[in-house]
């Protein structure tokens, strides 16, 4: 209708591959990942509207894996006001759970974490060139058994820069909370970084070429299991895109990761993949 809007999108992988780094891992691991997330949205008037977000996210590795799986659950419920032509203010509260299940019988059961939190914000076109979104705020965390799992700023920024109209330079950056897969009742705190630089080459629209380079760390709180432990994790990626039809594109690239840690018997490890993709929608 005039009013009402819902958009939804929903992901279904299964991967097989070596989990070293963070994951302490040195074995091919099997795992299934699910993602889902639907937002409806009610317009108020023609600068205020209110909205609900759903999201479900999981991970679950194959049995016998020494890895917990985990499944992330979450509810928004938010504002939204059209402040500026191009630009609206929002504000958010949320509430969610995250709870991990064992996948060896030596592994202990572990406490579920609750969270709960809210952002303020800001999303649209900030200037002729940059578009964006922008919010910060706080998050409460507990676990089902009162293990120490202390609040935290939360953020989420995504900018895009268009200088010229076949270049775009972006930039992410994303502090969360997150329950370990490694240790029942441990949670931490990551930060993530990305540049990328996305450009269409010659005149036909269809040749593109990316890149991509992002930095992540996951910092441990100064008690318990794993205590100041710090991971980090280094990621760079460039390809070659070919659109063979509006429905159909070829993708040639080159990946290179590496991780650390700060924590003896982790594995340090580095990775070189050439990848070649092809990618069909409808």
């Amino acid at each position: 209708g005039n009013r009402l809007a819902i958009k939804g999108s929903d992901t279904y992988a299964m991967l097989t591959g070596m989990l070293g780094g963070g994951n302490n891992l040195k074995q091919s691991a099997a795992r299934t990942i699910f993602n889902d997330n639907y937002t409806l949205d009610y317009r108020l008037s023609e600068k205020t509207s209110l909205y609900l977000n759903g999201s479900h996210a999981s991970t679950d590795y194959a049995t016998g894996t020494p890895l917990y799986d985990i499944q992330d659950l979450r509810g928004t419920g938010g504002f939204s006001f059209k402040a500026l032509p191009k630009t609206s203010f929002f504000g958010e509260v949320y509430y969610g759970l995250q709870s991990i299940g064992s996948n060896l019988p030596a592994m202990p059961k572990g406490p579920d974490l609750t969270v709960m939190g809210g952002f303020i914000g800001a999303n649209g076109t900030f200037t002729p060139h940059l578009t964006g979104m922008l919010k910060a705020g706080y998050e409460m965390r507990e676990f089902s058994d009162h293990s120490p799992a202390p609040g935290q700023p939360v953020v989420e920024a995504s900018l895009t820069h268009r200088y010229r109209e076949k270049t775009a330079t972006s930039l992410t950056y994303s502090r969360r909370g997150v329950i370990s897969v490694q240790s029942a009742g441990v949670a931490l705190t990551s930060d993530t970084f990305t540049l990328g630089v996305d450009q269409r080459l010659g005149t036909t629209g269809q040749w593109s070429a990316n890149f991509r380079a992002s930095a992540q760390m996951d910092g441990y709180s100064s008690s318990g299991y794993y205590a100041n432990r710090q991971d980090q994790w280094y990621r760079f990626n460039v390809g070659l895109t070919y659109q063979i039809r509006v429905w159909m594109a070829a993708n040639l690239g080159y990946d290179y990761e590496k991780s650390s840690s700060n924590t003896p018997g982790i594995i340090d490890y580095d990775v070189n993949r050439v990848t070649l993709r092809l990618a069909v929608g409808y």
